[in-house]
């Protein structure tokens, strides 16, 4: 954000959960955040409400204004993404039009007002091979329209 660095989800190493809690994704795969703040070497949660599901894998970029949160591994059929607003401190769910396979891992890109994914796999496509570029424009701001270049 230029003063905080934000994180989001990860996965917790099962050696530390409960059996119980091993196999349970809520556990491993976080829906949870934080802000780090290097002046006052503090940190602070990031909300959870409206936050897209737990995954590893996943892209955190940097809009200028807010983070997006995109593709990733978690719960197979897990394809969605989320845009933080950190002044407000709330997410917006992205709703998902065209294919969108989740790709791990890839590179991705803003544009100013558009992702840009180059490579990765297809996590759930039963695919090995890796994909081609992908655009996902943000019209509006809370849908992502998928396409293939």
């Amino acid at each position: 954000t230029g003063t905080e660095m934000i994180v989001w989800g990860g996965v917790v190493s099962t050696q530390y959960l409960s059996p119980a809690q091993a196999d349970d994704p809520a556990y491993y795969l976080p829906s949870t955040g934080g802000r780090y703040d290097p002046v006052s070497d503090t940190w602070r949660p990031v909300s959870t409400v409206g936050a897209p599901l737990g995954r590893c894998g996943h892209h955190a970029l940097w809009t200028g204004r807010e983070m997006i949160i995109w593709a990733g591994g978690g719960l197979k059929g897990t394809v969605d993404g989320g845009r933080y607003d950190p002044v407000t401190d709330t997410w917006t769910t992205l709703r998902i039009t065209g294919h969108a396979p989740l790709y791990e891992p890839a590179s991705v890109v803003w544009t100013g007002d558009a992702l840009l994914s180059w490579g990765g796999f297809d996590l759930w496509g039963g695919t090995s091979g890796p994909r081609l570029s992908k655009q996902v424009r943000i019209p509006g701001g809370e849908t992502l329209v998928c396409a293939t270049a």
